[in-house]
Order: C-alpha cells, then sequence, then structure tokens
C-alpha cells in the first residue's frame, strides 16, 4: 500500500485571488514537491534535510519552510536551524570580528538599523515618520502586532547584544543635563527593544539609535556632547526631552504596538550638568 504524500498545503485553489498566505503556501508546496526522483528520501530525513536547510534563505526558513511538511517544520525547530533564525544565541559567532545582523530584521524595521547620511555620526532616527515608513505599516499592521509574531523573539544580533545605555538629556536652568541608565547581559531580542522605544515616541521624545561597534573611543564619547562614555556598551540610545506636537498624538502603541507588548522601565540616575 503506498503511504499517504507528507506534503499537505497543496497548490491553493485556482481561480481564487493570490493573497500572501496562499502564495507562500503555493511556495511550500512548489519548494517540498518539486525535488529531484530519489529526493524524497533525503527530504523525509531530519538530519539531511537539516544541511539543506542551512543554506535557505532566512526569510523562507521562517516563513515557508514549516510549511512543507510535518519532517520540515519540525527539522526547523532543531537547535542548529534555531541559531540560524536568531532564536537561540549562536555560540560559534562569538569568534567573529564583528557582529552579524539580523537580515530580516534589518529589511522590515530599517529605522532601528539604517543611518540617515554622512553627518550623522552612525546615529538611527526613531521619529514618528521614520516608524511610519517601515514596510509593513499600511498593509501588514496586524500580523506585526499578533501577539505571537516570531520576530518578538529574534534577537537583533548574533552574538546576541548583552549591554545597552540609554542617555536622557533635557534644557533646563539655563543648561543642558544629562541622566543615564544602562541594562546588563540582557541577550537583547527584538521585542524588547521595540516595547522600550514605541512609547518613546509617542511620548514626543526625539530618539536616536546607534550600534557602537566599529566607533573608535572619541566617536562613541562626544558625539552628542555627552559626559558618559559608551566604551563597553553595544548599543546606545539617546532621549532628548525636546517634544513635538505632531509626536505626542501619532499614538503609534495603539496602531502598531505589539498585542503582546511588556512596559520597560529605565532605572535612570540622578540628572547631572553637561560640562
Amino acid at each position: 500500500m503506498k503511504s499517504k504524500p507528507e506534503f499537505e498545503p497543496g497548490p491553493p485553489p485556482s481561480g481564487t485571488r493570490p493573497t500572501r498566505a496562499s502564495t507562500r503556501r503555493k511556495k511550500a508546496w512548489e519548494f517540498g514537491c518539486t525535488a529531484a526522483p530519489g529526493a524524497s528520501i533525503v527530504m523525509s530525513t531530519p538530519e539531511l534535510l537539516e544541511l539543506i536547510l542551512v543554506d535557505v534563505p532566512l526569510r523562507d526558513l521562517l516563513l515557508v519552510a514549516p510549511l512543507v511538511s510535518r519532517t520540515w517544520r519540525a527539522t526547523t525547530k532543531t537547535p542548529t536551524i534555531q541559531r540560524l533564525l536568531f532564536f537561540l544565541p549562536d555560540p560559534s559567532s562569538s569568534d567573529t570580528a564583528e557582529k552579524i545582523f539580523n537580515p530580516f530584521l534589518q529589511k522590515e524595521f530599517p529605522p532601528f538599523f539604517e543611518v540617515p547620511g554622512e553627518g550623522s555620526c552612525g546615529w538611527c532616527r526613531l521619529s514618528f515618520w521614520d516608524l511610519k515608513s517601515m514596510p509593513w505599516f499600511r498593509k501588514r499592521a496586524k500580523a506585526f502586532k499578533y501577539a505571537e509574531a516570531s520576530w518578538r523573539r529574534m534577537y537583533i544580533t548574533q552574538p546576541p547584544t548583552q549591554r545597552m545605555l540609554v542617555v536622557d538629556s533635557k534644557h533646563a536652568e539655563g543648561h543642558w543635563q544629562e541622566r543615564w541608565g544602562a541594562f546588563e547581559s540582557m541577550s537583547l531580542r527584538m521585542g524588547f527593544l521595540y516595547d522600550l522605544t514605541l512609547p518613546l515616541v509617542d511620548a514626543g521624545y526625539n530618539i536616536r539609535l546607534r550600534w557602537n561597534e566599529g566607533l573608535d573611543p572619541g566617536e562613541r564619547r562626544h558625539t552628542l556632547g555627552h559626559k558618559k562614555s559608551s566604551e563597553g556598551y553595544e548599543l546606545t540610545l539617546a532621549l532628548n526631552g525636546i517634544h513635538y506636537h505632531w509626536t505626542t498624538a501619532s499614538n503609534l502603541v495603539k496602531k502598531i504596538g505589539s498585542d503582546s507588548a511588556e512596559e520597560v522601565q529605565i532605572e535612570f540616575e540622578e540628572w547631572e550638568n553637561r560640562d
């Protein structure tokens, strides 16, 4: 007796209007069913299949491969594949000269990674308009707001970012003041950083973010006049208490905030005057 084929999704019905979900199902069906003769043995053997999946682009590995079959879905849960998907820390990546950024997050959340241009000294801007420009803002917000959305669990870098400095500044009593807060041993995931920044944008803060790797000590210390050096911190988040009337009405948390968002508290030191 012939066994029932394992490939479950099947092609979408003909004559139906394609959606993102049906397109992924079709791609998964083609991905799993168009293999060369004899390859089905390889495709149904987890150990061999894993060797193949390590070369699949991250986006397809995340969204398409699990739809091909039960075997494929189970294989994407192995430690090796979970590290490639940035769900588990990769010990081997600590031996590399530079951090590896998550390409899926870079594409879907560009304001957190893209530097506007020359003169920005490595700072990314996180304004209402920058976040509104994210590719999924208008048409796919519901999918990204979903409480169990996988992007929330993803590490932003491999190895995971461990130390983040938060610098808050304001103009008071005739001069600039600063206070600092820090997160240590955090193994930073995208959900945490997103939950931290979105309410601050809604509150009207002018926010900048900088990945410090590759900057010389002078750039790390003096770019915005901050007294506290960011040496040893992999990420710096700079807040400026200049409020803009249009950002206070942006309501980004309601529009694109995650359904499973958690409140993030920053423990600041006392305010100090800038030199």
